[in-house]
């Protein structure tokens, strides 16, 4: 399947992906109760989502095009065309460009128990290891030197095809299509030698132990929360507060009350008909300078460029 402009879906923050992330920053996605999988294209080119997600689903990502940064907690993984990507539930993670390149990215989402649920063949679950177990070496990004990218490219655009086109046998199919990107991607994690321990429930736990501040951080965005109210709201010290909070989210705490404000920010700029000035404030900022500053920083583009670029991209 060739690729065609009408197939590719641009990443609006407001409208497409923000409205899917709940307030506790996990990303939703509703799936067919009985056949849980969604495909989709994505392109981004100036217009990313800075607050870190996590989701319950796993995914599979094909790199179309291009140059980006994939973030996953602490690991920043530059990815190019012809990469396959591979997320867990669970792991917090955000997507950037590279300089001024951006990228298109083929992305199949499914639920777990698609492949494997509890009760059933055991063997199943071994689809299913490099998403859920880790190791030190582990790397989310697979060169496509080190895997047949060509085979799961070419299954991953079928899977999106039958999809959204839904033929006869569509869902059996599909699934087929699946399990044998599962089995490549998992004996490419053979040598990684995947091994079953409590880093899983860790981290499940350590998400837990946020959640409520995560939740208060996204409903008060505007207001000016310190770190000592923060470590305070989690029953931590200071200092551990802000080690674990890094360590968990990939990012500090103040770049992450920030990544939200610029977030908020790029919502009102495509939804609303006010001045950049009235958004500023609007989101939390004072000082108009400093909203100029880090908007650029974390964008790449002005408030004013992000708004001209967007409103030209979907005409």
């Amino acid at each position: 399947m060739k690729l065609k402009p009408q197939n590719i879906k641009e990443i609006i923050p407001s409208i497409t992906i923000s409205k899917e992330i709940g307030e506790d920053g996990k990303h939703i996605i509703k799936f067919d109760n009985k056949f849980p999988v969604s495909s989709f294209i994505f392109s981004f080119k100036y217009d990313f989502i800075l607050t870190p997600s996590y989701h319950d689903y796993l995914e599979i990502g094909y790199i179309v095009e291009g140059k980006g940064l994939l973030n996953v907690e602490n690991k920043k993984f530059l990815i190019k065309k012809d990469d396959i990507i591979v997320l867990g539930n669970h792991e917090l993670h955000t997507w950037a460009k590279y300089k001024s390149e951006g990228f298109i990215i083929m992305v199949i989402m499914f639920l777990p128990e698609l492949i494997f649920k509890a009760g059933g063949i055991e063997i199943d679950f071994e689809y299913l290891r490099p998403f859920l177990f880790r190791t030190n070496n582990f790397r989310n990004v697979i060169h496509p030197e080190n895997i047949d990218y060509k085979k799961i490219s070419g299954n991953m655009k079928k899977i999106y095809e039958l999809l959204h086109t839904r033929p006869v046998n569509y869902k059996i199919e599909s699934k087929a299509l699946l399990i044998e990107i599962l089995l490549k991607i998992a004996k490419h994690y053979e040598k990684v030698k995947l091994k079953e321990d409590k880093s899983y429930l860790k981290k499940l736990e350590d998400i837990n132990r946020l959640k409520e501040l995560m939740v208060l951080l996204q409903q008060e965005y505007r207001l000016h929360i310190t770190l000592e109210e923060a470590a305070k709201k989690v029953n931590m010290s200071l200092f551990y507060f802000c080690k674990f909070f890094k360590k968990v989210v990939g990012q500090t705490f103040n770049s992450y009350i920030l990544s939200i404000k610029i977030d908020k920010a790029k919502e009102f700029l495509l939804t609303e008909k006010l001045t950049i000035t009235s958004i500023a404030y609007k989101v939390g900022f004072e000082n108009l300078s400093y909203f100029y500053r880090k908007f650029k920083e974390f964008t790449g583009v002005s408030p004013k460029e992000f708004k001209q670029l967007t409103q030209k991209e979907n005409k």
